[in-house]
């Protein structure tokens, strides 16, 4: 049973979606950590997801109006739960229970205990906070916010429009099987990234290449001319600058190269190394025409590779990467302010 939808403003609503997002993501750090060797990654992964829950229940709390924001604070987890129990209803439907209350309960014990003593869980145990804090997030957002978390869009976390359009697009194209488009836009997002790294280290971002030569220009207007009695040495001159450009081709062709690995290295030193890798593995390199035109430039395998899995950690990837690189803008602007 749900209670009836929330009334908030766009500008609430948009602040709800984004703390809805954040939980999610929580959700989704523990999950990969539960993937990574090491029992310090399943620890890890047990307080990423009761962390998210209790993100979720304070929100609940505050946008329900059941908990006042200066009240956040002073209550703990029990406390967030016991507030839960008695809100107010209207007196001719029961209250909704909590869901898996005492699995939830059960979680916030294990979190401190690896808090506060260092205790290790087996697999099991790892497995099951993990279906806790799923269901938990699903069954609470659907019953006491009626929203379905699965649909609130990552980039709902993401403040600035181009990257963030970029990312729902991705989205959206992957939900309808369109792995491939899903992945160009992802890498136009990540393009955007690629380039505040650029700036915020000093380092450009992109190579440009040559410009050519306003001489060959020159050489070109004078052979158009028969007559001139420099035309043998002027097709000597095309010949040995036709050979010249040749070379000089294949030497911004490797320069593109080396350019285009040193700033990959550049941005794996700032993001989750793991999920880059696999990114990078599949995405195409993106150039750019006069004009604005875009060209995708996929790997032999790049395409063949893609599933709504991948799709989806890459949309995670980037998506993380953009709130990465927005938190250090904002620590530098305030900083500098």
């Amino acid at each position: 049973m749900s209670l009836n939808p929330l009334s908030l403003s766009i500008e609430d609503q948009a602040s709800l979606n984004r703390k809805l997002c954040y939980a999610r993501w929580l959700y989704h750090k523990g999950a990969e950590q539960t993937e990574a060797d090491g029992e310090l990654n399943q620890m890890l992964a047990m307080t990423h997801f009761f962390n998210a829950i209790e993100i979720v229940t304070q929100n609940i709390l505050l946008y329900r109006g059941w908990m006042k924001a200066s009240e956040r604070n002073g209550l703990t987890f029990d406390g967030l739960i016991e507030r839960l129990e008695k809100k107010d209803h209207p007196k001719d439907r029961t209250p909704p229970a909590v869901p898996r209350r005492q699995q939830v309960l059960a979680l916030k014990a294990k979190r401190n205990d690896i808090i506060h003593h260092g205790t290790r869980f087996h697999s099991g145990e790892v497995e099951e906070s993990q279906k806790t804090c799923r269901l938990y997030l699903r069954d609470s957002c659907q019953i006491f916010l009626n929203l379905d978390i699965d649909k609130i869009s990552m980039a709902d976390l993401i403040r600035n429009p181009e990257p963030r359009d970029k990312i729902r697009s991705a989205e959206n194209l992957a939900s309808h099987g369109e792995f491939r488009e899903a992945v160009q836009e992802l890498a136009l997002a990540f393009e955007w990234v690629e380039e505040r790294i650029g700036g915020l280290l000093g380092s450009s971002p992109h190579f440009w290449p040559l410009r050519s030569s306003p001489r060959s220009n020159m050489i070109t207007m004078a052979m158009a001319s028969n007559a001139s009695p420099l035309a043998p040495r002027l097709k000597d001159l095309e010949k040995a600058q036709n050979e010249a450009s040749k070379e000089l081709s294949s030497l911004q062709n490797h320069v593109r190269q080396l350019h285009e690995l040193a700033r990959r290295s550049l941005v794996l030193s700032l993001l989750d190394t793991k999920s880059a890798i696999e990114f990078f593995s599949v995405a195409p390199f993106v150039s750019k025409a006069l004009g604005g035109k875009v060209f995708f430039e996929w790997s032999s395998v790049g395409p063949d590779l893609l599933s709504l899995s991948l799709v989806e950690r890459a949309v995670s990837f980037v998506t993380d990467s953009v709130l990465r690189v927005e938190s250090v803008i904002r620590e530098k602007t305030s900083s500098s302010a």
